[in-house]
Order: C-alpha cells, then sequence, then structure tokens
C-alpha cells in the first residue's frame, strides 16, 4: 500500500528510521491504515488513531484490536481537540472526510451525495482540520495528507494553500513509473493520484508535508494571519468554484479565519457503508485509574510476559487489567484529561474470585505466544470458520479443561471455556460472523 511507502519517505526525512516515533492517525477509521501503520512503524513506536464518529469509532477498534499491537490508542475526538497538543506528534496520517469521487463505482452513495457546493464544503473543512492538527506536529515533523477524490479544490489546492498558510514543504516519494501513478495535476508538486483504470483499487489522492523548524512557532496562527492580510490588502483571493472569497471566509470564523462551509445544499462527506450502524459501549469511556492491586495477581500478570518491566499494569474501572508501554506511560497519563480514549494497551482480563478470565485482545495480541503461557488447541478449518460464526465447538478429550486459547494456523483466535462435556464459545457476539458459509468452503 502507498501510504507505507510515504511512512518510511517521512521517517527518512525526520532522520528517524528506526527509531521509536509517535503517530496519530487523526481520521482513522475503519483502520486500514491505522493496522499498516502500526506494523510498519518503528519498535517501539506509538499509534493514537482517532475518529469523531462513535459507529465507526467501534469499527476502528475492533480491527485495532484483531490486529494485536499493545503499543495503540483509540479516541474519539474533534481534529480540534488535539491542537491543545503542541508538538506532540512526529507523524500525522490525516486521511481527510472528502467528496469521495473516487468511490463512484464502488459505493452508489458516493455519487448521489456529490455537489459543487460539497466540494467547496469539503475543501475548507480539510483547511480546518489541517490548521487544527498542524500544532501539535512537532518542528521538522510530517504530515501525510490523503483523499479518496479527484477534485483538485481538495488535493493539489489543499497542499499548496497548506505550503502557503503553514509553511509546510511537499516532499517527494519514492515510486516506480510502471506502477501507473498519476502526479499531480495544475500544480508543480510531488503528489500523487490514483485512478482505477490505471491502478488496482478504487480512487485515491496522496501528498507527503513536512513541517519547517523555522516556521513551527508560528504555526498555529499562520492561516488567520495569512487571511487577514489579504482580506485588509484588498487583493481578496476568491475560490475559483464558488467565488467564496476570503473576507467572507474571516468573517465566518475570525480566530482562524476558516470555517465548515455550509449552504443548503451541503451534505456530510461521504464515509463508506462499513460500521454506520454500530455504536460504542458507553463503559469504555472515562479516566483509566491505576489501583492497588493483589500482589499475586500482579505477579502472575507480570508472568505473561518476556520483559514485564516493558509493561504498566493498571486496573480499570470496569475490573479489567490492562498492560500499556511503560516508555509511553508518561503520554498515556497527559492525554486521558483531556481526550476521549476508547482503549488503550492490551487488555489482560479480569478476575472472578481467584479465577482468571483472559481478555480476547490478549488471544489476538502478538506479545502472547501460544501454548507458553495457557493451554491451547489447533482448530481445523471447519471448526475454526464455526468458532468464529459463534458457533458451539465439539473439542477433542484430550483438549485442556477450563479457559483454552484456540488457533488456527498456529495464530490465537480467541478463547473457550472447556468444560469437558462442551466447550463453551468466547468468541465476542459482536465480531461474529453473520453471513451464510457455502458448503464448499470447508
Amino acid at each position: 500500500m502507498f501510504t507505507a511507502r510515504a511512512i518510511h519517505a517521512a521517517l527518512q526525512a525526520m532522520k528517524m528510521s528506526g527509531r521509536a516515533v509517535r503517530m496519530l492517525d487523526l481520521c482513522a477509521a475503519p483502520g486500514g491504515k491505522s493496522t499498516l501503520a502500526a506494523s510498519v512503524l518503528p519498535e517501539g513506536s506509538l499509534l493514537l488513531a482517532n475518529e469523531i464518529v462513535p459507529s465507526r469509532a467501534v469499527i476502528l477498534e475492533e480491527n485495532l484490536v484483531k490486529w494485536g499491537k499493545a503499543e495503540v490508542v483509540v479516541t474519539q475526538n474533534e481534529p480540534a481537540d488535539f491542537a491543545a497538543f503542541e508538538y506532540t506528534f512526529d507523524l500525522i496520517l490525516a486521511d481527510m472526510p472528502c467528496s469521495g469521487e473516487g468511490m463512484f463505482r464502488k459505493e452508489p452513495e458516493a455519487l448521489a451525495a456529490w455537489s459543487e457546493d460539497n466540494v467547496l464544503g469539503c475543501a475548507l473543512r480539510q483547511r480546518n482540520i489541517l490548521a487544527q492538527c498542524w500544532n501539535s506536529l512537532r518542528p521538522g515533523g510530517c504530515l501525510i495528507y490523503s483523499t479518496c477524490t479527484y477534485n483538485t479544490e481538495e488535493n493539489e489546492k489543499n497542499v499548496l494553500w497548506a505550503a502557503e498558510n503553514l509553511g509546510a514543504r511537499v516532499l517527494p516519494v519514492e515510486c516506480n513509473p510502471d506502477w501507473n501513478i498519476h502526479p499531480a495535476i495544475e500544480a508543480d508538486i510531488p503528489a500523487y493520484r490514483f485512478f482505477p483504470h490505471r491502478t488496482r483499487g478504487e480512487g485515491f489522492f496522496l501528498a507527503l508535508l513536512q513541517k519547517e523548524e523555522a516556521l513551527a512557532a508560528n504555526s498555529g496562527t499562520g492561516a488567520a494571519n495569512s487571511l487577514t492580510a489579504r482580506a485588509n490588502s484588498g487583493t481578496d483571493a476568491v475560490n475559483s468554484l464558488t467565488g467564496v472569497a476570503d473576507s467572507q471566509i474571516l468573517a465566518a470564523n475570525p480566530q482562524t479565519g476558516l470555517e465548515n462551509y455550509q449552504q443548503k445544499n451541503f451534505k456530510e462527506p461521504f464515509r463508506p457503508k462499513k460500521g454506520r450502524n454500530k455504536s460504542p459501549s458507553g463503559k469504555k469511556f472515562g479516566k483509566f485509574v491505576n489501583e492497588v492491586m493483589d500482589k499475586k495477581k500482579l505477579s502472575h500478570l507480570n508472568s505473561l510476559f518476556d520483559e514485564p518491566e516493558a509493561y504498566e499494569i493498571s486496573l480499570l474501572p470496569w475490573g479489567v487489567y490492562r498492560a500499556f508501554p511503560a516508555q509511553h506511560a508518561a503520554f498515556l497519563a497527559r492525554i486521558s484529561n483531556s481526550l476521549r480514549i476508547v482503549r488503550a494497551g492490551l487488555y489482560l482480563g479480569e478476575y472472578k474470585g481467584n479465577q482468571f478470565i483472559p481478555d480476547v485482545s490478549l488471544a489476538l495480541s502478538t506479545a502472547l505466544k501460544a501454548g507458553k503461557h495457557f493451554p491451547s488447541y489447533e482448530l481445523h478449518r471447519q471448526q475454526a470458520l464455526a468458532y468464529l460464526k459463534r458457533e458451539s465447538l465439539q473439542l477433542s478429550e484430550d483438549c485442556p479443561r477450563g479457559q483454552v486459547l484456540v488457533t488456527y494456523g498456529r495464530v490465537g483466535l480467541g478463547w473457550v471455556n472447556n468444560l469437558g462435556i462442551r466447550a463453551n464459545n468466547r468468541y465476542p457476539a459482536s465480531w461474529k460472523i453473520r453471513s451464510q458459509l457455502p458448503v464448499n468452503q470447508f
């Protein structure tokens, strides 16, 4: 995926290849780019994946839990909420909400929602998001700007706007001409366009921006100052699509010179269908707390890790124990009072009396080696599919009793509570495969 190449290019530009970084995926759902980032970031890096829409935040959380990385925080916040965290992130991925022109052939709803007003509204909203998150990018840090649309208003013109108003440098990303990636349109900048008739997949645009160290101190006010200067000088820039001038934008929001432009025909940016109708569990939000823990329990939890000193274990308000990378614990404490945290780190499980009930996150974690800390049972393909459909399982008599990690291809799928006469399937009900699988799939 080309985003991975952009991440590597950013790390090289920052001279941080092989060094741990802190990354923000600002508009992260459903999580494809977040899971990719979690895989390619240097060891020890922390990924904060954010999604403002509650139903999509649930899908984001699920996909990141299934990916098995402990060095992840999932939040549900507005982009503006990150402006207070000055110079906090080395790398930001901003896959912007957009007019969705690149999804026309795949999602008819994208075509139905499209209008010229919507294009302009999305373009101005994207500039607003850029200005809001720019302050949280450290001097010399990089921002990957991407959309799934074609028009220049939301793509090249916004990149040029960031260069002029935020002091961003536009960096090249190495690519092979045989990949048929199209260069920028109507702008002499290194930007990358993906068209379905030239590359595999749907429409996509990407540009890599770097924050200049000399201009970083003024990054929070550059957009507003530039708009104000042009409006006061009588050289009011007018948008080519609708004739909206800088002074009109400035009047809508004098503090930043930006607005989420709304006309009567403006609709919310197009979002793919997946995950629209789900809502998060309220118990997941709130402050994370450390409580005095039973030393025996803490010793048991520490034994799950080859390097227990690398994790800070805490008890969450609803009784679940969580492990979080110790090197990022101070950062988690810093953001916990300001951001709405959906999940952070690795959920280990809970104790019912003296019995430990492991969480599904632990089964999927890359830190847990199958068969080392818990008894495991390898499923064949039909059993594995039945397990993922949350059906009952018939296990062999030699399967261990109690909490058993079930695997397929030696990869953890989840837990069963084997009672001997039956095995209770503990795969999360909200995750189960609901579609009917053809017989020949088995």
